[in-house]
């Protein structure tokens, strides 16, 4: 379920990889950014599982138990740096895990912001 209604953001493109590889129990930072020419900054960065439900949001109780105290933003999103490191990584966190983003009301939708993460 995508957390947003489909005409209630914009779109922006994002720079993450497609597939990253991590060792189960290990630390992994997915490298995420993006561009925005607004002088207006995002207020809040959010990553979720495409299946459903949340896998960071800095209000903690809205994300998912299972990812509860493992996720955070690493970047400042103000320069466009939405890369999110996960702890504890566990061999079924491996996504869809998609990145979109808010300004105050406004929502921002990223074309190629999922990334599938690849066990070793």
């Amino acid at each position: 379920m995508v957390p947003f209604s489909p005409t209630a953001f914009r779109v922006l493109a994002a720079d993450v990889p497609f597939r990253f590889s991590a060792l189960t129990r290990s630390c992994v930072v997915i490298p995420c950014s993006f561009q925005d020419n607004e002088d207006e900054h995002m207020t809040r960065g959010i990553w979720y599982k495409k299946t459903g439900g949340l896998v960071y949001h800095n209000a903690q109780t809205s994300v998912l138990d299972h990812f509860k105290d493992r996720t955070r933003i690493m970047g400042n999103l103000n320069e466009g740096d939405c890369s999110l490191e996960v702890d504890d990584i566990k061999p079924f966190d491996n996504g869809p895990f998609c990145f979109y983003a808010e300004k105050g009301l406004k929502k921002y939708r990223f074309n190629n912001s999922c990334v599938f993460i690849v066990m070793k």
